[in-house]
């Protein structure tokens, strides 16, 4: 009689194990990712601060229950590993689906600063008045090349792929990141030339010696809880291997990322990230009805497109939630000049504005802005006009 009530005590603990691994933990992930779902997650020290609070709350409880109606010896439940597991899950659903964008002045100063290379540079931020504040940048590159804006967006993609890890070291092929930028769906196929431009990018941000120095900004701006120490950044602008591994049954080489790109960093510490959503990037026709029979195929310089106007609008959009004026105009030069298309025929700027209007129209379809409109100064068109 003994031995089967110890059976029968050992099979009801089994199975609420099975119950508290498949099922409970299973709702609870659910339940935190439709919650996190419905808002604009600026960064992923927010998801894990606010968004996962209650979740580990809500475990802890269930552990308590297995402890005490069930007679689990705690030594046998290592809570802190059932949270790591959940918080990875989690971050896969919730960012998985979205790229995170650095919005910050350093992002959008690095190709200076590259350029004036160990004289570095220094700019205000915060505002005017009390508010502003200095940071200084140095960038010094083995060659005469400079960080430009698809470099920034490689870094955004690699950052994003990174938190979706739990911000822990993680292999990332260069088809992934490509993948990332361009908004599509795992396992997409990935051209040779595609991933070429992907690592000769990381490569060349792998030799980029940076340096970042915001304590003034984290003296002043006390709301961002910066540590001295925490307020400045110094080494290689990506920090990562080349390894060898086995994809698809095929060997392949992947880069082993140790931490997030310097810059992007920063934007994460001053809480400059905006969010937007991954399938509003998909531009190629695969999986999305409203693109039709007009598609784009994602160059380099059709990729920094959609990045620049979806920072652009999050900026705009962010300004509009604080109830700050905004401007909604953006010129084709500054754009254009922005993106790295300089000194372009009249034949490449009309592809350029056709490909702005492609863009624009789509998130119109998508929800994403009301509407837009192309202004012109006399007769030449000179930008456009994007209503939130």
């Amino acid at each position: 009689m003994n031995k089967k009530a110890d059976q029968d005590n050992v099979d009801t603990i089994v199975a609420q194990q099975l119950s508290f691994d498949s099922l409970n933990v299973k709702s609870l992930i659910d339940e935190i990712i439709s919650e996190a779902s419905n808002e604009n997650i600026q960064n992923v020290k927010n998801i894990k601060n606010e968004k996962l609070v209650d979740i580990y709350s809500k475990i802890n409880d269930l552990v308590e229950e297995l402890v005490i109606e069930y007679g689990i010896d705690p030594q046998n439940i290592n809570v802190e590993d059932i949270n790591n597991e959940v918080t990875k899950l989690a971050l896969v659903e919730i960012i998985g689906n979205k790229n995170l964008i650095q919005t910050s002045k350093v992002s959008k100063q690095q190709g200076l600063a590259s350029q004036k290379g160990q004289f570095g540079i220094s700019f205000s931020v915060g505002g005017a008045g009390v508010n502003a504040a200095t940071v200084e940048m140095k960038m010094e590159l083995k060659s005469d090349e400079k960080i430009e804006y698809y470099d920034t967006v490689v870094q955004d993609a690699i950052g994003t792929l990174m938190d979706q890890n739990g911000g822990s070291n993680v292999s990332i092929s260069p088809a992934q990141i490509y993948r990332k930028m361009a908004g599509l769906e795992p396992g997409e196929k990935v051209s040779q030339n595609c991933e070429k431009e992907i690592i000769e990018s990381v490569d060349k941000m792998r030799w980029t010696r940076a340096w970042i120095d915001f304590k003034e900004q984290a003296g002043k701006h006390k709301s961002l809880s910066i540590g001295f120490e925490e307020a400045t950044l110094e080494g290689a602008l990506v920090q990562a291997d080349k390894l060898t591994a086995k994809i698809g049954g095929h060997q392949k080489m992947v880069y082993y990322f140790y931490r997030p790109p310097l810059s992007y960093i920063y934007s994460q510490r001053v809480n400059q990230i905006a969010t937007v959503e991954s399938k509003l990037l998909e531009t190629s026709g695969v999986g999305q009805k409203d693109v039709g029979s007009k598609t784009r195929r994602n160059t380099k310089e059709f990729i920094c497109l959609k990045h620049f106007l979806a920072k652009e609008i999050e900026f705009m959009k962010y300004q509009k939630n604080k109830g700050q004026p905004y401007e909604s105009r953006r010129k084709y030069e500054t754009i254009f000049q922005t993106i790295g298309a300089e000194n372009i025929t009249d034949k490449q700027m009309r592809r350029l504005r056709e490909d702005v209007d492609f863009i624009l129209s789509l998130w119109v379809e998508r929800e994403y802005i009301k509407e837009y409109e192309v202004y012109k100064k006399g007769r030449a068109y000179t930008g456009v006009k994007i209503c939130l």
